[in-house]
């Protein structure tokens, strides 16, 4: 089941479901909302205090194993887009960027050589990110993947199901550590 939210300037949020009744939202206070956003299986989601998911950003939650929970004072780009199915948990005080994709469920295609890869079973693998997480543009998140407090993905990086250790940045695809951010201070990822 889709929904919208729309931001309301006394209220807080307000739900508008295409053809059903309203559900009542779990969220703290402060939750801020662009235009565009949709929300699947709104009842799985649970936001933090002060949390901004700018304009056009999709969160789905459908299904058995279906949740996605997002910590205070975190904030998700345009155009984001958080599949989970299989369980999404991201930390406090996040920084998501634009474009940005994270999959907890993924179309397995080792299971059967003689079906097409839409009727392959469909894996499901959670997907946990801390506190204090920055994640680049574009990147993309893999079911089972792990990341740590502190942890900064590059832009346009793609982390395979791995565990990113705390306070690594990395790039690539597959991501891969190129630094620490202790080490970067007052510069920016990939400045020398």
């Amino acid at each position: 089941m889709a929904c919208t939210l729309a931001r309301r300037e006394r209220s807080g949020v307000e739900s508008r479901l295409r053809g059903a009744a309203s559900f009542a939202w779990r969220h703290g206070t402060g939750l801020r909302v662009g235009r565009g956003v949709e929300v699947i299986a709104p009842e799985h989601v649970v936001f933090g205090d002060h949390v901004t998911l700018f304009g056009h950003t999709i969160i789905n939650a459908f299904g058995a194993s279906g949740s996605v929970v997002i910590g205070d004072d975190t904030h998700i780009d345009h155009y984001g887009v958080l599949y989970g199915q299989g369980g999404l948990s991201i930390g406090r005080q996040c920084a998501i960027a634009a474009r940005v994709t994270i999959y907890s469920q993924t179309n397995r295609f080792d299971a059967a050589r003689d079906l097409p890869v839409i009727e392959q079973p469909v894996k499901y693998d959670p997907v946990r990110i801390g506190d204090d997480v920055w994640i680049g543009a574009g990147a993309v998140i893999l079911p089972g993947s792990r990341i740590s407090d502190h942890a900064v993905i590059a832009a346009g990086a793609v982390v395979t199901g791995a565990s990113v250790a705390p306070w690594a940045i990395v790039a690539g695809v597959p991501a891969r550590k190129i630094g620490d951010r202790r080490a970067q201070e007052g510069r920016a990822v990939g400045e020398k």
